[in-house]
């Protein structure tokens, strides 16, 4: 069911007037050093040398006559740590049709997390501690609409097993200004899935984040408030500073609550997070410190990378 309707969509895409599309392809990758052992969700990332991100993907679109546009990602990743199996992974992978009334997406493409914490968002290499309402819809479709300041979207995976007829669902709502920004993202997982939203959420859990940012002058600073709908260990806080430092940015955050006491050792977890973050052209490269109570060690990350 998962393949198929993937494979349906892009069949319905290609004919009739998305038969021109034209694709540009793309890539990123980076390699980084760390100095110990991160376990994460799914996995482990070993201290040393890793190519910690290989990304190839094409994308195009075509403007139909009615005012509507179609348009396509195929992006594929490979990575040589254990949370991927070194494996090559099919990372975002959608059709859409989009116009002045919103837009559809059909296959696997983000959730609308980054409308809550896009301010919050600072873990360049180890990703986020605090959100829990699941960073993508792995075989799904959903809808992005709004107009101005304000965006919405809602969306759903589609299972080929569901369990009485249950579906992981999500949802998210933004608001914007001039320097300032808040959002929420939700999402109810009731199928159990190693991938998608149940990897972020246990199955029969409803997960919800609120955050923003706020920029004055050359600092920006960004709150958001994760609850990831267990009940115990369900809360987090994830607060970060960033600011010019030199030529690059400089970013330094917070992330605290139950919610990361992974070891279950006691009422609450802490972890503190520094980057220095710089690009030039299609490079970027930065340093970053992790450091979480639940483990032994610091985790110092330099890392360098190109997009094209």
């Amino acid at each position: 069911m998962k393949k198929t309707i993937l494979v349906t969509a892009i069949a319905a895409v290609m004919a009739g007037p998305a038969a021109a599309l034209e694709a540009d392809f793309y890539g990123n990758m980076r390699a980084s050093y760390r100095t110990a052992t991160v376990h994460t969700t799914g996995g482990t990332q070993e201290a040393g040398i890793d190519s910690s991100k290989l990304v190839v993907g094409w994308k195009g679109s075509e403007d139909l006559d009615n005012g509507n546009t179609v348009s396509f990602k195929l992006e594929l990743e490979h990575d040589d740590t254990d949370t991927k199996n070194g494996d090559w992974d099919n990372d975002r992978s959608w059709v859409a049709i989009g116009g002045d009334w919103g837009k559809v997406v059909l296959g696997r493409e983000d959730t609308f997390d980054g409308w809550a914490n896009a301010g919050t968002d600072i873990f360049a290499i180890n990703g986020g501690h605090g959100y829990f309402a699941g960073n993508e819809l792995e075989h799904g479709i959903q809808y992005r609409g709004g107009t101005g300041a304000i965006k919405f979207g809602i969306g759903a995976e589609i299972d080929s097993e569901p369990v009485g007829g249950a579906t992981n669902t999500t949802y998210g709502i933004s608001f914007e200004g001039e320097n300032w920004q808040v959002g929420a993202h939700g999402a109810d997982a009731d199928v159990n899935s190693a991938t998608g939203i149940a990897d972020a959420i246990t199955p029969g859990e409803t997960a919800l984040n609120i955050g923003g940012y706020y920029t004055f002058g050359n600092f920006t600073i960004g709150v958001t408030l994760g609850d990831n709908g267990a009940a115990v260990n369900s809360e987090a806080l994830d607060i970060v500073l960033g600011f010019p430092l030199g030529p690059c940015g400089a970013l330094v955050g917070m992330a605290s609550g139950d919610a990361l006491d992974a070891a279950a050792t006691g009422p609450s977890g802490d972890i503190l997070n520094l980057g220095y973050n710089c690009s030039s052209g299609a490079a970027y490269y930065g340093l970053e410190m992790n450091d979480e109570d639940d483990l032994p060690d610091a985790n110092f990350i330099a890392y360098y990378g190109v997009r094209f």
